[in-house]
């Protein structure tokens, strides 16, 4: 079952980026793993997914041990500074750094680590007070020991489409700003769209779905 999602999953996105006029290679699907097991995460894996993401370390440590070693791992929980270092090592992709102190914290562990982790810059759009991230991050801002290629938001709580959509496009706004004072390389990427609003995050420019229900639920796919 968890099989036939993947490719069912695979195939909407490819559509709807097609209706869009977007390649679909230029959207990837991070399958989400909280709450799923071990035997389920391989079910996704042999039905061709690679790429997954976990909010919990624990939880993600045991299903990195006991999972093929080419799967690629991202983080998408809240950072807490005691982990930080355990985080570097294990995940190459991280898209919840909340703050610049958050990203300085995390570029000094993975310099002493000796890993230089992709990372996302977490934005509370919807401006949520029970939302981490940043309400404005100000100005782009480098670091030593990672490398910032995109921002993250989440939809609001609400799921309103035209309240999603603003929050979305305003993630956006955020990435073209960025682009125009850095250079277009600057923040390539956007982590946006979950099992509930993925087609709208994709219409204003998600790189990268973060969706876990859809695949894991014992509900089908409509």
């Amino acid at each position: 079952m968890i099989e036939g999602k993947i490719i069912a999953l695979r195939q909407d996105i490819a559509k709807m980026a097609l209706k869009i006029g977007r390649d679909p290679d230029s959207v990837l699907l991070v399958v989400v793993t909280k709450n799923a097991s071990v035997g389920q995460v391989l079910e996704a894996y042999h039905a061709g997914a690679r790429h997954f993401a976990e909010s919990r370390l624990p939880e993600a440590i045991e299903k990195i041990n006991a999972l093929p070693k080419d799967i690629i791992w991202h983080f998408i929980g809240r950072l807490q500074s005691k982990q930080l270092a355990k985080i570097v090592l294990h995940f190459p992709w991280i898209h919840s750094v909340a703050s610049w102190e958050k990203a300085e914290q995390l570029s000094k562990a993975a310099l002493c680590i000796g890993k230089r982790p992709f990372c996302f810059l977490q934005v509370n759009t919807s401006q949520e007070p029970n939302k981490q991230g940043f309400l404005d991050p100000g100005e782009y801002r480098i670091f030593p020991g990672i490398e910032i290629v995109g921002l993250m938001t989440m939809g609001p709580a609400s799921q309103d489409p035209q309240k999603t959509r603003a929050c979305f496009a305003s993630l956006r706004k955020l990435q073209t700003r960025w682009q125009a004072e850095e250079g277009e390389s600057c923040v390539p990427y956007l982590s946006m769209g979950m099992s509930s609003d993925y087609h709208i995050a994709m219409e204003e420019g998600a790189t990268h779905l973060r969706i876990g229900s859809l695949i894991f639920s014992k509900e089908e796919l409509s």
